[in-house]
């Protein structure tokens, strides 16, 4: 989801499915588009792009709720999915990142520990008003632990909720386009 347009990705993985040549579909007006193709194992690549009214999403916060809501219920109709589970990605627009490094002898707990202690004194946001998560990350210095943090206010992340609930979609997660686009490039087979 962004400031102007919604985009679907989803793989259906199909048991006995066709192979079939990759299809793409413009609507008449060529304003949103559906694609669905097939790979050699049956497994349907779904992909949907429909843009969104001016002034729903201002600056990654949500602003008129029941007006995405009622955009994403239409674009989830459309694309004729079989689950209401998603994993959404926003603008990175509210959401403070920043890297940690600490040397490759702090491990599991004591990284937790170190985090907390930087995070007392270091964030924007008191953290009572925020969701927060952070993952180690591989590091190509061989001397250190690379920590990626995030932080998103909670009213940013209850719009979209509020809009995701009543159009019947259950976020699994939330995380910025970014981290979508790292995470799908790390698994890519």
């Amino acid at each position: 989801i962004s400031d102007s347009v919604i985009r679907i990705a989803f793989l259906h993985p199909r048991k006995n499915a066709y192979k079939s040549v990759p299809e793409h579909t413009l609507t008449t007006e060529k304003r949103s588009s559906l694609g669905a193709s097939l790979n050699e194992r049956g497994d349907e690549l779904i992909l949907i792009e429909e843009p969104i009214a001016a002034h729903i999403i201002e600056n990654g916060t949500v602003r008129d709720h029941d007006l995405l809501a009622k955009t994403l219920a239409a674009v989830w109709a459309k694309a004729n999915l079989d689950t209401p589970y998603a994993i959404v990605s926003i603008p990175h627009d509210t959401i403070y990142g920043r890297t940690f490094s600490f040397p490759k002898t702090v491990l599991g707990e004591r990284i937790d520990e170190a985090m907390r202690l930087a995070l007392s004194f270091q964030l924007p946001l008191k953290t009572e008003t925020a969701y927060l998560d952070w993952e180690r990350a591989p590091s190509a210095r061989s001397s250190s632990n690379e920590i990626l943090f995030a932080m998103i206010p909670r009213t940013v992340v209850e719009g979209y909720m509020k809009a995701l609930t009543a159009a019947g979609i259950k976020p699994l997660a939330m995380e910025s386009h970014l981290a979508s686009i790292a995470r799908a490039v790390e698994t890519a087979p």
